[in-house]
């Protein structure tokens, strides 16, 4: 998988999931450091892609930067009020 999504972001490099999707695969692969600049990169090509804020925010907690995760979803309730998803894993991300 990471090798189509490596391939992916070189033949289409503005595409913001393929940029989420390969960090996801890094950080499976146990490379956070690399993750977390593809989200960063997804979302700085759409920074209302939701679902890389999601897995940069499941970064910091993972990393124990829950202060950190927070505000990135705490973002994306401001552009989206309404996310239910979001609210939810706010409520499970301790308060540091």
């Amino acid at each position: 998988a990471e090798r189509v999504f490596q391939k992916l972001t070189e033949e289409i490099p503005v595409y913001a999931p393929g940029w989420t999707n390969l960090g996801y695969v890094r950080l499976l692969n146990g490379d956070d450091q690399t993750a977390e600049k593809c989200y960063k990169k997804a979302l700085s090509l759409n920074p209302d892609y939701t679902q890389a804020s999601v897995n940069l925010a499941g970064l910091y907690v993972y990393r124990g930067n829950g202060s950190l995760a927070r505000t990135v979803l705490l973002d994306v309730l401001k552009r989206e009020p309404n996310n239910q998803e979001i609210k939810d894993i706010l409520k499970k991300i301790p308060s540091q």
